[in-house]
């Protein structure tokens, strides 16, 4: 498939409906992998418009105490990264047209290869690679490798982003451009920002769908995000907390998703983009 078109058709039908994307983030592998897909499908089920995939890594350097202690749950029950690959291919065939999003580090791609690993992620279904560590300037090989899969690279923007890496971005970016909130480490902080300068400087050089991560802990911050004109937004922390627990913590997730869809509706009555 092309790049970014799972991804074009979702934004497209959620600005149709008057609405900003939802995008969770699950850490494939915790508690288990059959009980992270199980959750992945439990997040669709309630209303995902994609989902952003972590594959566990021992030093995931933009993530906080939350994802980094999945992270080891994980790894620590002996999830490898062909483990995951198989998971993602499941969910590429439960859900044919969900945009499926991986996020890890530069450090689990080069490793045997980026061509080998890059393959291996566009055979399970993947539809973008985000590499937390990896800036729009040093991204070229990355994003013509997965270019030439069908692929999108994406790319972190925040507060000190040059306007000319933000153009760069916009313009690269087939997938989204994804927005930091805020300056450290994800789930540290409760309260989510809207940078002002990011938003305008990414739509005056293209169109691109740009959404909005970290803090997004509840109705109030989805609201602010729809309401500055983000195209969706990542929750992580919060909910990656809920599901170390297995399925019982589901019950108290799925609350939070339920919010979260609310503030990213224009039905609500509150605000305007």
């Amino acid at each position: 498939m092309m790049a970014g078109k799972r991804y074009a058709e979702a934004f497209a039908r959620c600005r149709q409906e008057g609405r900003a994307a939802f995008v969770p983030f699950v850490v494939l592998g915790v508690p288990d992998l059959p009980t992270s897909l199980a959750w992945a499908e439990n997040l669709v089920a309630a209303g995902a418009d994609a989902l952003e995939l972590g594959l566990p890594f021992s030093d995931p350097v933009a993530d906080g105490p939350v994802i980094q202690q999945a992270c080891r749950m994980a790894l620590e029950a002996g999830v490898r990264k062909a483990d995951v690959l198989a998971g993602i291919g499941e969910l590429r065939k439960t859900f044919p047209q969900l945009p499926l999003g991986i996020l890890a580090y530069a450090n689990l791609m080069m490793v045997p290869s980026l061509q080998s690993n890059y393959g291996r992620l566009a055979e399970s279904g993947v539809d973008s690679v985000l590499l937390a560590d990896v800036p729009v300037h040093a991204g070229q090989r990355f994003a013509d490798c997965a270019a030439s899969l069908g692929m999108s690279q994406v790319y972190i923007a925040c507060a000190s982003s040059t306007e000319s890496r933000l153009q760069r971005m916009a313009r690269e970016c087939s997938a989204y451009v994804y927005v930091v909130s805020r300056q450290g480490v994800t789930g540290t902080q409760t309260q989510a920002g809207c940078p002002d300068h990011i938003l305008p400087t990414l739509k005056a050089e293209r169109d691109v769908p740009a959404v909005l991560g970290f803090g997004i802990d509840g109705y109030r911050a989805a609201r602010a995000a729809y309401c500055a004109g983000f195209d969706g937004v990542v929750v992580g922390s919060l909910l990656v907390k809920e599901q170390m627990r297995g399925l019982p913590g589901w019950e108290k997730a799925a609350a939070s998703v339920s919010e979260i869809i609310q503030g990213l509706s224009s039905d609500t009555g509150e605000g305007a983009r």
